[in-house]
């Protein structure tokens, strides 16, 4: 008979190995959340349209993601491991910060990943560039805000990302939006290139989005009560 604290850890683990069914075109909640579990031995490079700036190249190895722009590659964003593979589920590896090294070009930035467990707020990401934070919250299953802020700082949100199952991120920016209760229009933030570049290479090393509360007491029922 396993103890509460054995099925527990039974229960997350079931929850981390939800497989879709073949040809749904649905992905499992855990991957959804830590993009792909599939370590990339050769560079893998994908684009992708910002919007705002053009294309955006994302290229990933086993132990690291680099963004640039596509019409011009003067900025470039590079997150990296450089130690080994703890958390097969998150694409770049790991979510320890001690772990990881960061860089806009020469210039060294710090990236601070939650654990990335059971809580939504452990999915959160801060970075630290210079004088100033910029972040990475959790909103939904598949989706991260990203703020030009702390997490709470809900009126500095740049948008919205999803990583995607073959690579490449998707982008809903925030839009001026009418205040009724006090009549003003919050205007969001533009975000620079660089903040831009950052945003992409925080979605593609270690995915978007958080698991559901629902997701992990399936999960934890399935493994105490099995079959």
């Amino acid at each position: 008979m396993t103890s509460p604290a054995e099925n527990g850890e039974l229960g997350l683990s079931l929850a981390n190995s939800i497989i879709a069914s073949p040809g749904t075109g649905q992905i499992p909640t855990r991957l959804q959340a830590q993009g792909t579990s599939v370590p990339v031995s050769d560079p893998q490079q994908v684009t992708v349209d910002s919007v705002i700036f053009g294309n955006i190249r994302i290229t990933r190895t086993d132990s690291s993601v680099s963004t640039r722009l596509e019409s011009d590659e003067s900025t470039v964003v590079t997150i990296e491991r450089i130690g080994p593979r703890t958390r097969k589920n998150v694409p770049i590896g790991t979510r320890d910060p001690k772990f990881l090294t960061a860089r806009v070009n020469d210039l060294e930035i710090t990236v601070i990943p939650g654990s990335g467990r059971i809580l939504k707020r452990s999915y959160r990401i801060l970075v630290e560039i210079e004088d100033r934070i910029i972040s990475f919250r959790p909103d939904s299953i598949d989706t991260c805000t990203f703020v030009n802020g702390k997490p709470h700082e809900i009126e500095k949100q740049y948008g919205d990302f999803t990583a995607r199952p073959d690579g490449s991120v998707g982008v809903l920016w925030a839009t001026p939006e009418m205040i009724p209760i006090v009549n003003t229009m919050s205007v969001p933030p533009e975000p620079t290139v660089e903040d831009t570049l950052i945003g992409y290479a925080l979605a593609g090393a270690f995915g978007t989005g958080a698991l559901s509360l629902t997701t992990i007491v399936m999960g934890m029922v399935a493994a105490v009560f099995p079959g």
